[in-house]
């Protein structure tokens, strides 16, 4: 009887077994692999009858150790959800168990395909997701309350809204309302609680402006917008109350911001005078309603005919607007802008701009315009004003510098129509500034326009004229002028031959010219302008009264200008040496001193010549740093001499801007007493032209020096251009001949009188000479029969380091005159 029951028991679990509509698969849990399935699991995973008894439980995994999990882990019940593969490869989701059964070493796999739900569940949390996000970007939340089940829910928006947190909104329907109103100011609290109160109650919907104060704003109030409904359901019982904010803050600032700009706008238009115009064309009318746009037209009425409204344009103005009309009509889409004269009354004239656009009619024909009116005259004559001041001198009236420069750069462009060349004259006025001084400005104003005038009636209007500032002039000659440039220079000169009236009295006034040619000497205006500058700078230094540039005249590179910004950094690095170059007693032939020289070792372009940077550093403060360099080194070098011996004197040289310096005096008292040295290490040298810009000063600051018993040499003599009766106040002991009177002295007799005379002089007033440039026996044996004291130059030795003159002294074999330090 037992076993017919349990025959018939397992009949029925095969049964089940067989007909279940869930995918269930007897699996041999020690070996893997599948023994039986049924007919939901043949067509879910695609496989049939005896393919299951050789089937492995891990095909039926997309992932094998997800199959070596399941196997690891039997007789857990909740469904684990994994990928699966049917026999085909394609894969799906299944909620897979793995039920062991009594019968040992077996277990039951279920495996429920949850694909859809998984895909239908995805695409919900994905609308949440683009819900939530739509809700921030829009700045709208919602708030839904069940009035049923007394609870509520938020969006975040809605808590982002109301500054609350969304993860701590309370569950219960009072709760969530009482939170809710907690946020709302406290003068909006009250209207705010009988609106929602009156939504829930009655189900009046409401839509109002709430202020709100969220704890991260602190004291700034925002303003939400908040509107609610309630929901009835079919019985008419309430069910829901939804409410929806967004944050109008930004919004109601836009708009007052806007509302402000528009005020602001209709005050700027009142005081730009501003106003607006209508034309009717099917009328033939024009509309002025604007006070701003009746004044600009001199009209009494807002409404004109057409033509009428022309007539108050200028008449050479009219075509063009008149164009810009038929235009702006026949092609809609074209912006109406022109700018135009207007005649108010008799005499009178307006400048206007106006913009407009195309108003059509029902069927799209353009019959109307519409736009605004400016009255810009005061800035059309300030533009004029400016133009005038930017390109025309004020005084003369001829185009300014800024004129001529554009002249320049459209004649000399290579797309220039007519490329020609060119030759550009400056014309410098000579001593003008002493009549500027003399006469006071408004004279010397008035000169500068007679000037104008005969440079202009010399040429006509066929050449340009420009004043280029002071009391320079600029012609431009072109084409055919450009080849008889000098004599066209020549003219200018014999119409500055008759005197000027200046004053009430007449001025013989001269110029100088410089000319420089294009393409010739320069291919840009600016270079052409420099040269022609150079030309008239030099013509003026050499006293003449024309020049053509020359480039072996033009020693104004920009390299000269860099080497003078490099020479401060020069100093202190080092690359300033110190040379000299020993004088001989010419009687006995013994070394008696030195002058001391200085040499620039520049990394990058070796050895510069002082010809290069010391006139340049001459006419800067730079040289205060020089000399006290030059000062410092040659006491130092004196220090060692002395050390070594020698105790001969080094002449440092001084130029004028050092005479007048009050530093100089007691710099080398302090150098001196540094080095425990005495005015008789150093001889100072000047030049004569120390004494041109002060005379009186310079003299007394050499009494000084003298005084502290400096020895003060006159450098090259005769060269400078003071009065011989400063010779007879200075407190000098020895003159300098220049080199250049001594090298030519063989060849030139006069250079001969000049050096012999010298001497002579000196020898009269006491003094002693030395001759520079004694370069070889034969000027050493003239200057010797001359009877002159000292000798320096290359026949004696050339300039060397001075820190080499001890070597210099024996292989010299020349002997030292009672400077012998024991």
């Amino acid at each position: 009887m037992d076993e017919r029951i349990a025959h018939t028991a397992a009949g029925l679990y095969k049964a089940a077994f067989d007909c279940a509509a869930v995918p269930l698969i007897l699996v041999d849990i020690e070996t893997g692999s599948c023994l039986e399935a049924n007919a939901a699991a043949a067509q879910a995973y695609g496989y049939h009858g005896p393919e299951w008894r050789t089937l492995p439980l891990a095909a039926l995994y997309a992932s094998a150790s997800e199959a070596a999990a399941c196997l690891a882990r039997p007789g857990r019940l909740d469904a684990t959800v994994v990928r699966h593969r049917r026999r085909d490869g394609v894969e799906f989701w299944a909620a897979a168990s793995l039920a062991p059964l009594a019968a040992g070493g077996r277990a039951l796999l279920s495996a429920l395909d949850v694909s859809a739900q998984r895909d239908a569940l995805a695409e919900l949390s994905l609308m949440r997701d683009d819900f939530s996000l739509a809700q921030q970007l829009t700045g709208m939340g919602h708030c839904v309350f069940d009035l049923k089940l007394g609870r509520q829910a938020g969006s975040a928006q809605h808590c982002r809204n109301f500054g609350l947190d969304h993860g701590a909104m309370p569950d219960t329907l009072e709760a969530g309302v009482a939170l809710l109103l907690g946020q709302v100011s406290a003068g909006d609290r009250e209207r705010a609680e009988a609106a929602l109160r009156g939504c829930i109650d009655t189900g009046q919907a409401f839509d109002a402006e709430w202020r709100v104060r969220r704890p991260q704003d602190g004291d700034e109030e925002r303003i939400l917008r908040v509107e609610g409904i309630r929901e009835d359901d079919p019985d008419g019982s309430p069910r829901a109350l939804v409410c929806a904010s967004v944050d109008l803050t930004e919004r109601r600032r836009t708009e007052e911001s806007l509302r402000q700009t528009r005020l602001d706008l209709t005050r700027a238009q009142r005081i730009a005078r501003v106003g607006t115009w209508t034309v009717d064309f099917t009328r033939g009318k024009a509309i002025m309603t604007a006070e701003e746009t009746r004044k600009v037209f001199g009209l009494d009425s807002p409404e004109v005919p057409l033509a009428f409204l022309n007539s108050r344009i200028h008449p050479d103005d009219l075509p063009a607007v008149e164009t810009a009309r038929r235009v702006c009509l026949a092609h809609p889409g074209t912006g109406y802008y022109v700018q135009y004269r207007t005649i108010p009354a008799p005499g009178q004239l307006r400048y206007v701009e106006s913009q407009g656009e195309v108003q059509p009619d029902a069927a799209g024909a353009a019959v109307r315009m519409v736009g605004y009116l400016r009255d810009i005259t005061e800035a059309k004559l300030a533009e004029q004003e400016i133009q005038r001041l930017a390109y025309q001198d004020e005084v003369t009236g001829l185009p300014n510098r800024v004129s001529l420069t554009r002249r320049l750069e459209r004649a000399t462009s290579a797309e220039a129509p007519d490329f020609v060349p060119l030759a550009l004259m400056v014309i410098d006025v000579a001593r003008f500034q002493d009549i500027c001084l003399t006469l006071g400005t408004m004279n010397s104003d008035a000169l500068l326009k007679d000037v104008a005038v005969r440079i202009r009636q010399t040429f006509g209007e066929r050449v340009f004229v420009a004043r280029t500032g002071g009391s320079q002039f600029a012609v431009l000659l072109s084409d055919a002028d450009t080849y008889d440039s000098r004599p066209c220079a020549r003219a200018i000169l014999k119409a500055f031959e008759a005197p000027f009236l200046v004053a009430g009295i007449h001025y013989d006034i001269n110029v100088h010219i410089g000319i420089a040619l294009f393409p010739g000497h320069a291919s840009d205006p600016a270079t052409l302008f420099r040269k022609a500058n150079v030309a008239v700078f030099r013509a003026r230094q050499i006293g003449t009264d024309l020049l053509v540039y020359q480039p072996e005249d033009d020693p104004y590179k920009p390299e000269r200008l860099a080497l003078l910004g490099e020479f401060r950094k020069a100093v202190q690095d080092g690359q300033i040496e110190l040379y000299c170059q020993p004088k001989v007693e010419m009687r006995s032939g013994d070394v008696i001193g030195a002058e001391s020289l200085v040499r620039w070792r520049h990394p990058r372009l070796g050895m510069v010549s002082p010809a290069l940077f010391v006139p340049l550093v001459e006419d800067t403060e730079l040289i205060h740093v020089l000399t006290r360099h030059m000062l410092q080194v040659s006491v130092r070098q004196c220090f060692n001499w002395r050390r070594d011996g020698v105790g001969i004197p080094l002449a440092v040289n001084l130029s004028p801007r050092n005479l007048l310096s009050p530093e100089l005096v007691p710099s080398l008292e302090t150098l001196l007493r540094t080095w425990g040295g005495t005015p008789e290490w150093l001889g100072l040298e000047i030049t004569e032209s120390s004494l041109i810009t002060d005379p009186d000063a310079s003299i007394a600051e050499l009494a000084t020096l003298s005084g502290m018993g400096f020895h003060l040499f006159i450098d090259d003599f005769g060269t400078g251009y003071s009065s011989l009766s400063y010779l007879t106040r200075m407190p000098v002991k020895t003159i300098k001949v220049d080199h250049g009177f001594t090298m030519s002295m063989l060849k030139d007799c006069r250079a001969a009188a000049i050096v012999k005379s010298t001497i002579e002089l000196a020898h009269n007033l006491g003094m002693t000479v030395v001759a520079e440039g004694t370069a070889s026996k034969e000027i050493w044996d003239a200057l010797s029969g001359y009877g002159c004291d000292e000798a320096q130059g290359y026949y004696v030795a050339e300039p060397f380091p001075a820190a080499e003159f001890g070597n210099w002294l024996q292989a010299s074999g020349r002997s030292l005159r009672g400077h012998s330090v024991a």
